[in-house]
């Protein structure tokens, strides 16, 4: 484990997230300074969604 986590590239990170039933669940995350100034994604039901709809605007 050690290993893999030392492979991780920055800013990839593995930590607690929170699932929207409230579950708490190890999982990879992203360091703070890789998402300043991002525009939040929140609003469509995750990242699959967000490439859908900005795909059918291209």
């Amino acid at each position: 484990m050690g290993r893999f986590l030392a492979g991780l590239p920055a800013p990839m990170a593995l930590g607690q997230v929170t699932l929207s039933d409230g579950r708490q669940v190890a999982g990879f995350t992203c360091q703070p300074v890789a998402v300043e100034g991002a525009e939040d994604i929140s609003a469509f039901g995750g990242g699959g969604r967000m490439c859908h709809k900005v795909s059918d605007v291209w």
